[in-house]
């Protein structure tokens, strides 16, 4: 069944018929067993094909498993739309995020896990990361654009209003906040 899901998630897997499995470049996480509980928040597969995060528990006495798994398929897609300045922050929402964004809830039997899509968290994440994105990128526009006023004001007096003073001075002084 994961194999199945794995495939309908990366379609691009079907042409690598010569290999087994799922190939991955990165497996990654933090974990915690306490009583044949093991816990993680920050299980991370990366691959050429796909990324998988996951946060949940495994009961290994109870042979049973609860956790959610992001899936992040078409990577080639994912660092294409990433190389390109402000349309990759915007639709891939960062270093974790990827273009697109499926969930699902691995639960039951550890031996034996049931994958549950979840429509809803796949449907509503991506939009809402996609604003929050736009809504960062003018904060960071009206810090980048202030930023680059205040430079080149600076400049302007250092090179041509204190000359014409009589006056001297550099970047340092005009800079500078006087203490008091």
């Amino acid at each position: 069944m994961l194999k199945n899901l794995l495939t309908l998630l990366n379609p691009t897997s079907v042409l690598n018929t010569g290999k087994t499995g799922l190939s991955y470049d990165l497996l990654a996480g933090d974990f915690k067993i306490v009583k044949g509980v093991v816990h993680t928040s920050n299980l991370e597969m990366k691959g050429p094909e796909i990324m998988l995060t996951v946060e949940g528990e495994a009961n290994l006495v109870q042979d049973t498993i609860n956790a959610q798994v992001k899936a992040m398929p078409l990577q080639m897609l994912d660092k294409t739309i990433k190389a390109i300045p402000l349309l990759g922050q915007i639709l891939a929402g960062g270093k974790k995020g990827g273009v697109i964004e499926t969930y699902f809830k691995v639960h039951g039997k550890l031996s034996k896990p049931k994958f549950t899509l979840q429509p809803h968290k796949t449907l509503l994440e991506k939009p809402g990361s996609i604003l929050k994105e736009l809504f960062k990128l003018k904060e960071r526009l009206i810090t980048f654009t202030s930023t680059i006023y205040s430079h080149l004001w600076t400049r302007y007096i250092i090179h041509w209003l204190l000359p014409f003073q009589g006056m001297k001075a550099n970047e340092e002084d005009i800079t500078r906040v006087p203490e008091g």
